[in-house]
């Protein structure tokens, strides 16, 4: 793994749970808002009807510790099935915090590619509803 030379730029580990494999493009931009550290490349494939064993064995599969998931940035890219996505991010949330996700968007001027949209703090996200909250109190 090459080492990380952009200053001030935090690293991350990327964990594709999609069926697509990112494409240089989408690493470039993804590289402009940090470094990629690690790619995990992992199909999180179920059926509709999943049993919820799976998903604690996909985690066991991805094979980062409790402190890893803790102290690393993390940034999934979700399944596209709407309730498995769900599910992961569900157990995501177990292992100490929401994770950050890759949003991929469909190209205006092309269809068929998927650009970066936005890398997506869903902790942050998380945190800033809650003080909004207290604040509506």
């Amino acid at each position: 793994m090459a080492m990380n030379t952009t200053p001030n730029v935090p690293a991350s580990i990327i964990i594709n749970l999609s069926a697509h494999p990112l494409t240089d493009e989408q690493r470039e931009e993804i590289e402009r808002h940090t470094y990629i550290e690690e790619e995990i490349k992992m199909s999180a494939h179920c059926s509709p009807s999943g049993t919820p064993s799976y998903i604690p064995n996909l985690f066991e599969r991805i094979g980062l510790t409790l402190d890893e998931w803790n102290t690393k940035s993390i940034i999934l890219v979700l399944p596209g099935l709407a309730p498995l996505a769900a599910r992961v991010l569900a157990h995501a949330h177990k292992q100490g915090g929401f994770p950050k996700i890759l949003w991929l968007a469909p190209d205006v001027t092309d269809k068929t590619r998927y650009i970066v949209s936005d890398i997506v703090d869903l902790q942050a996200v998380r945190d800033d509803a809650c003080e909004a909250r207290v604040r509506q109190m």
